[in-house]
């Protein structure tokens, strides 16, 4: 298990990718899936970028993809 500084520091770098990059360029290393897998999620990382950012995406995102990025953020 991560220490809660190291879980921290993931959280933070995952958040700044969110609202720094688009969404192409996580989403298969994160999510597991890519643009045209599902093209639905591209739209809640794109709003997840404008207003939120890893927030937001825990009140929108499938139970699915939450836990592939909560599996991202602790590997």
């Amino acid at each position: 298990m991560k220490s809660y500084e190291e879980t921290v520091r993931r959280t933070a770098a995952l958040d700044w990718k969110i609202k720094s990059k688009y969404p192409t360029a996580y989403m298969k290393e994160v999510f597991g899936v890519t643009e045209q897998e599902d093209p639905k999620l591209i739209d809640i990382l794109i709003a997840a970028s404008h207003c939120g950012g890893i927030h937001r995406l825990f009140d929108t995102l499938p139970k699915a993809y939450l836990d592939n990025m909560v599996r991202y953020i602790s590997k």
